[in-house]
């Protein structure tokens, strides 16, 4: 039972992450669709190895998205609890070199986030080589050995990986939803229905394989969900002077 929970939670915080990524579809201009556990690339047919969320840019490339809610003891991921990940990130990125890999937790994510920032500190792994600290290299190594790689193509693999913010369930919530007031009048309604197509995709139920900002506008429009008109700067304070005046006279 405790088991079929925790499951049910690990679903749930990645359809968060789904949703976070289906409503920047709606106003984000170089974004081209995002799929749901995706199975094989669009392009290759082959197999895909990250593939809780795939998010297709305009200029062709992709982000291959692996959500985990937390590390099992609710401590800080090791590398070695991320070796599967990491080593399936090596296989996506050689498959997919102008791809990139976005990790997402509630967990921090320990010492690869120690070497992420260190490696965006240095333009190559010549210069990484040459002036990271110590112990930055000891954790360095630990991630070459994991990956079965030379320096230089562990670091190549390095520089693919992002760890994105470790929001919990409210924190997301929170930003989605502000995203959405920002760009509809019935955001919270907007939400539920959103929610419920990544749902249906998941389960593969009479929605297309890839969300594209096309189809959302058209569903979201024939739900009578329609865009908020995007004002100016001046036309925002000459409607907060009118709402300000009401009352007053």
């Amino acid at each position: 039972m405790e088991a079929a929970i925790y499951s049910h939670q690990g679903d749930e915080y990645q359809r968060l992450i789904a949703l976070h990524w289906v409503v920047r579809l709606l106003y984000e201009d170089d974004l081209d669709w995002v799929q749901i556990e995706a199975i094989a690339s669009p392009n290759t047919q082959e197999r895909l190895l990250i593939e809780d969320i795939v998010i297709g840019y305009k200029d062709g490339h992709k982000t291959y998205i692996q959500a985990k809610k937390n590390q099992p003891k609710h401590r800080a991921w090791s590398l070695a609890d991320l070796g599967d990940i990491l080593r399936k990130s090596k296989k996506q990125l050689t498959n997919d070199p102008a791809g990139k890999i976005s990790l997402y937790s509630q967990t921090e994510f320990g010492d690869l986030k120690r070497l992420k920032e260190a490696e965006n500190l240095y333009s190559d792994f010549a210069e990484f080589n040459s002036n990271a600290l110590n112990p930055i290299k000891t954790v360095f190594n630990k991630f070459k050995d994991i990956l079965g790689l030379s320096d230089e193509d562990a670091f190549k693999i390095l520089r693919g990986i992002r760890l994105e913010p470790c929001h919990d369930f409210s924190d997301w919530k929170r930003i989605i939803k502000d995203d959405l007031r920002r760009n509809y009048m019935e955001h919270n309604r907007v939400y539920d229905f959103l929610m419920r197509l990544i749902e249906q995709q998941s389960a593969r139920l009479n929605v297309p394989c890839r969300f594209t900002n096309d189809y959302l506008l058209k569903i979201l429009t024939e739900q009578g969900f329609y865009k908020a008109p995007i004002l100016g700067e001046t036309e925002i304070v000459k409607q907060f002077k009118v709402a300000s005046q009401i009352g007053r006279n």
